[in-house]
Order: structure tokens, then sequence, then C-alpha cells
């Protein structure tokens, strides 16, 4: 093991994070503007689950975000902000964490629950609101002065979402196609592109300046893999290629992570440990080695994880300073 190469890796690693919540924004006219497809999160609202994915970050473990029993809401405060879960007294989702190309997303409902076309904001204050719109059969997607009109169909095993800007003109088309995983059909992968060129508008003969401005077009290519428990095993997309493995407890066991340049310190296979409570309590790989330690609350639900970076250099180990994620816990009970 190096220990010069390590090194950086530990002083680093409080760092991870912060990039997550930085939203994908691109210098005007040199690209499109970052959207978020709709159906995702409708699917994640009608199963009223999360599913953990193997390109979630390190901070977003499996367990972050498991609400315990007889929990109404908890959040996960971490060194880039607070993410959190929250469901309603009868138990249906009313905000997640979503995350998509790098970037870790807040949903929030702003509709009754049990409702078939929920409106919902994604990506906290300032971020974006997805309306359904009863008048034309879609959502209006909208934040700021940006405003696009989007279009859902198919059915069986592909669905497809078509974007428009503010004037009609096509702006994006996605495709989900679809397979059975749990005796169920899911959302297997994203297909598709948006931006690009802005057609001109016919009343000025000039350009139109869509809500996104001019740009290039950008491709969007994401596919998953489900075991028969429909947890997902592998995401493969153009930035990355993730994997996991479950053991018969339906506990990740396996990690293995491929981000980044061939050089890149967390392309490595990772194992995982568990203690008798349920607890993660070690992360180890090739050149990591995390210990994470607990405070509990008066329910045995973890409210406080320490987690420790242990440098294996020069023959001898040397733990890190403890980074801290605290989670806070809301019972039905609770005012």
């Amino acid at each position: 093991m190096n220990a010069r190469r390590f090194l950086p890796l530990c002083l680093f690693f409080p760092l991870l994070v912060i990039p997550l919540f930085a939203q994908d924004e691109e210098g005007e006219g040199e690209a499109a503007e970052w959207i978020y497809p709709v159906s995702p999160v409708l699917e994640i609202i009608k199963r009223q689950e999360i599913i953990w994915r193997p390109d979630w970050p390190l901070e977003a473990v499996p367990d972050a975000f498991t609400l315990p029993a007889g929990a109404l809401s908890l959040s996960l405060e971490l060194p880039g902000g607070a993410m959190y879960l929250e469901k309603d007294a009868e138990g249906r989702l009313r905000a997640f964490p979503l995350l998509r190309e790098g970037v870790l997303l807040q949903v929030v409902l702003q509709s009754p629950s049990g409702e078939d076309m929920p409106s919902f904001a994604l990506g906290g204050e300032g971020g974006w609101v997805y309306e359904y719109r009863q008048d034309f059969g879609g959502y209006t997607v909208s934040r700021g002065e940006s405003l696009y009109y989007v279009l859902l169909s198919g059915a069986g095993d592909i669905s497809t979402e078509t974007w428009y800007d503010r004037y009609g003109n096509p702006y994006g088309f996605y495709a989900f196609p679809k397979t059975l995983a749990a005796g169920e059909l899911r959302i297997c992968g994203i297909e598709g592109s948006y931006g690009g060129e802005a057609p001109s508008d016919p009343e000025t003969e000039a350009s139109a300046e869509s809500s996104a401005g001019r740009g290039r077009e950008t491709e969007v290519r994401e596919y998953y893999d489900f075991d028969s428990r429909a947890n997902i095993t592998r995401v493969v997309s153009a930035a990355e290629e993730c994997s996991a493995l479950y053991g018969k407890d339906n506990r990740l066991r396996y990690w293995n992570m491929q981000s980044g340049s061939r050089d890149d310190l967390f392309r490595q296979d990772l194992s995982l440990q568990w203690d008798e409570q349920g607890l993660m309590v070690r992360i180890l790989g090739e050149e990591i080695d995390l210990r994470y330690e607990y405070e509990l609350n008066e329910r045995g639900a973890w409210i406080l994880r320490r987690v420790f970076s242990v440098t294996p250099a020069y023959r001898a180990f040397f733990p890190s300073l403890p980074l801290e994620t605290v989670r806070r816990i809301r019972y039905g009970t609770e005012e």
C-alpha cells in the first residue's frame, strides 16, 4: 500500500458529499438547460418506496434513508446540506431524496396524498416545480423564467416523455424501457436527449429565445439491473458503472464503484460488514477502510454515526478524525 497515495484520500473524504448538492449549470450558449424527467419520480411515488442504487455516494449507504418502525420522517445532515424522507399520517410519501447524474436532489410533494398524477417540487428552494395540468393532460415544469410542457405516453414494457419549450418547440425526449422485477414492471433505464439549437419563431422570423437559450444537445443513457427481490444490482451510464451484491438477509454485502478515471481511488471493490443489530460497522476495500460507530435513541434507531477513515500507512493503522452524520427522526406519536 502506497501511503503517499492513500493519505490524500483521508484529507479529501470530508469534501466528497459537497459536489452532490451542486446543480449542473453550464455557461449560457454552451449547453442545454439541465432537466430531470417526470416518470422516474412518479414511479417512486406510485410504489411508495425509494430503492437504494449502487451509484449513491458513501454518505448515503443503504441504511441512511430507512425509516424505523413508527417513524414519520427523518433528516440526514451531511456536509453539503440536509436531505430528508417524510411520510404523512397515513404512511404515504411526502418527501424523499433522489440521485441523478451525481446530483443529490430533494423531492417534495405539493398535492394531496394518493393523487394519481401528483404535483411536486424538485431541488429544494428555488428548484423546479412539476405541476400536472388537467387541461392538456400533461405536466408543466417551471423554475423562474424557465417553462416546459411535458406529455407522457406509452404502456407495457416502455413509456415515453416529450418535452416542449414555452413556444411549443420540441426540447427533449425520453424513453423508459421496463423489465419484470419481483413480479412487477419497473423502469430499468433512461434513453433520450434534450436541448440543442432553438428553432426560429415563426411570428418574429427570428431565433426563438426559449427558456433554455441556445446550446448543444445533451444525450442521456442509463440502465439498471435488478435481482429477484427488486434490489438494483447494477447501474451503467456514460460516466460510470457500479454494481452491488446482497446477502440472504437483503443487506448489501459487496459494492463495486467504477466512477471517474482509471486512477480514481474509489474505482475498487468494497465489502460491507454488519453487526447483529443490523448496523453497518465497516466498509473495506483495497485502498479504503472505514469504521463506523453509532449513538442510538431510546427505540434503538441510530441518530448519530461516526466514520473513522483508517490509514494503513507504514504497516500501522492511523485513524483519521471522525466524520459525524446526524440523523433526526420524528415518530408518529410526536407533535
